[in-house]
């Protein structure tokens, strides 16, 4: 008996096998004809766009939040010390990957963001290489081409937040796995004919968890995809090649830096009640489903509504778009059933699950958009395909400009956001590549960095400054290490001090960072230094003394902390340091 080839795509009709144009081909056929026939064009064109509106939107400056500077802090913690250097706040891979151009280059913020545009739209090719031919081509370039010009993903491409690297390991997930599918369908599902497809598969979920925790949940996609297809041999090998990869590597990481965890920081916060006030105690089963929903109602009606175009920012959540939103992802799962397109399943599935385990991780008060805007592309198949799958049919092909009328009103929604986004970057980007690189920064970030960098020519090298947001200081700093403060624990002078005096801090930055970043309200800013001083100067005047300010509207300001005007207090236990 003859080898089977090995088949590199699906065969079905709808996969975008070449249809023969006659008096009765329908508009979904001779789309699938168009495509096929121009489908690297339309790969290039689609890649290229992305990279041009990735360019267009690109934002030489760092985010506000807390996470875009870290990653970049961490890498340069590795360039210096690979060994000696954890990066425990979450997934460890990516700062491991930016130390190798910060090790060559120095802290070059443009650089850094840059490789965060090569990593997006190499994420929009490796998702095509995935499912092409396998899905029909109309919604594959337009979930594509939604994604290449969506501003939400496109703003993050050029931050040195994951979401970009994220999305670009995502697509090499489903190439290994489309791998690993197409040799069982040939060789059935054995571990000794494909044990280099599962390996490369474990090896590349492995990487995915690596790359953000939430993505070890990819194993429970392919399981279940597998049992899906009735297939317990190839859920149960894809299972244990993973365990039997990840067991030794996270022995190793162990090793190697120390008993460091990915999860374990993590997986204490997720199992709190509250992340930002472990005294209300651990979290019940109860509470982990009541957080599961609130969550599906804060993405599912609200942040992935409003990343489309379709919904206003910061809008209310809402029950009845929430299970609209489900019903359309559960009728592309079944179509996908239906109609046996086992690619549509796999990213459905894949999606679903990832979205899941997200919502049962996440608290309810953190709400950003970006944590289920990797998903997107699968998402959009979903939505695309169960709209799609209905109108495929001889007898309902007069309906199928419907789905070309959905398909224009989605785009037109997502690119006409992009295009204002883009009109407002432009004279920004324009400014700080000119050399003013506190262009598009309120004023009370203008203030709090030239502050930080004050610090970095100013002060003695010695010097060791506490502030509020110590990753942004680093940047701006030029690679000068800051103290956190994130919050007060304690109204007691002596313990608060002697944090600060077991970790050798000499300096306090005083900032007036808005509370809402919108707009100025006089007397509301971010209070958290003001809090942790305040019980130290009225315990022990004049032990701070005012050194330099930056503005004076949302000004910052930085003090020295004079510690011989501290009485010391023998009784008052001294804190461990902060690592």
């Amino acid at each position: 008996m003859s080898k089977k080839q090995i088949p590199s795509k699906s065969n079905e009709k709808e996969s975008g096998k070449l249809v023969e144009t006659t008096a009765n081909t329908t508009i979904f056929e001779w789309l699938e004809r168009y495509f096929e026939k121009r489908k690297n064009l339309f790969s290039i064109l689609i890649t290229g766009i992305a990279a041009l509106f990735a360019i267009l939107l690109f934002d030489v400056k760092m985010s506000t939040g807390f996470d875009d500077s870290m990653y970049i802090e961490s890498g340069y913690n590795y360039a210096k010390d690979f060994f000696g250097f954890w990066h425990g706040a979450n997934a460890p891979l990516y700062p491991m990957i930016l130390a190798l151009p910060i090790k060559m280059f120095g802290i070059n913020v443009i650089l850094l963001k840059s490789l965060s545009v090569i990593f997006f739209v190499l994420g929009i090719y490796f998702n095509y290489k995935a499912f092409v031919g396998r899905i029909p081509y109309t919604i594959l370039f337009l979930s594509l081409l939604i994604v290449a010009t969506n501003s939400a993903f496109l703003a993050h491409a050029s931050l040195t937040y994951t979401e970009a690297f994220f999305s670009m390991i995502q697509g090499l997930f489903f190439l290994s796995f489309f791998k690993l599918t197409d040799h069982i369908a040939v060789n059935g599902s054995g571990i000794k004919e494909n044990w280099k497809q599962y390996l490369g598969l474990a090896l590349v979920t492995y990487f995915l968890f690596m790359a953000r925790s939430v993505a070890a949940g990819a194993i429970l996609a392919v399981v279940v995809y597998f049992l899906f297809q009735k297939d317990w041999k190839a859920s149960l090998f894809s299972l244990l090649t993973f365990i039997a990869v990840t067991l030794p590597l996270e022995g190793l990481k162990k090793m190697i830096w120390k008993g460091a965890s990915q999860v374990a920081s993590q997986g204490n916060a997720m199992f709190q009640k509250d992340f930002y006030d472990p005294g209300k105690g651990q979290a019940t089963v109860a509470d982990f489903f009541s957080r599961f929903w609130t969550n599906a109602e804060i993405y599912l009606s609200s942040k992935l509504w409003e990343m489309l175009g379709f919904r206003n920012p910061d809008s209310q959540y809402s029950t009845g778009i929430t299970v609209f939103t489900i019903l359309l992802f559960v009728t592309g799962l079944l179509w996908a059933i239906k109609k046996k397109n086992k690619a549509f399943q796999a990213a459905i599935i894949y999606a679903g699950v990832l979205t899941g385990v997200t919502f049962f991780a996440l608290h309810t008060n953190w709400g950003q958009g970006r944590l289920v805007m990797i998903f997107l592309p699968y998402i959009l198949f979903s939505f695309f395909y169960g709209i799609y799958a209905l109108m495929d049919n001889k007898s309902l092909s007069a309906m199928q400009i419907a789905f070309l009328i959905i398909a224009i009103i989605f785009f037109a929604r997502n690119f006409s956001i992009t295009l204002s986004e883009t009109q407002k970057n432009t004279p920004i980007l324009a400014e700080n590549l000119s050399g003013n690189k506190y262009a598009g920064y309120s004023n009370d970030w203008v203030n709090y960095l030239k502050m930080s960098e004050w610090c970095e020519k100013n002060l003695p090298k010695e010097s060791y400054v506490a502030c509020r947001k110590n990753s942004m200081s680093f940047i701006y700093a030029n690679g000068k290490a800051f103290y956190p403060i994130f919050k007060t624990t304690s109204n007691n002078a002596d313990t608060l001090i002697n944090a600060l005096k077991t970790n050798k801090v000499t300096h306090v930055i005083l900032a007036e960072l808005r509370m809402d970043p919108s707009k100025y309200v006089e007397g509301s800013f971010v209070n958290t230094i003001h809090r942790y001083l305040a019980p130290i100067d009225q315990k022990y005047p004049g032990s701070l003394k005012m050194v330099h300010q930056e503005g004076t509207v949302e000004k910052s300001q930085l003090y020295e902390i004079d510690y011989s005007k501290i009485v010391e207090n023998p009784m008052q236990p001294i804190p461990a340091p902060i690592k």
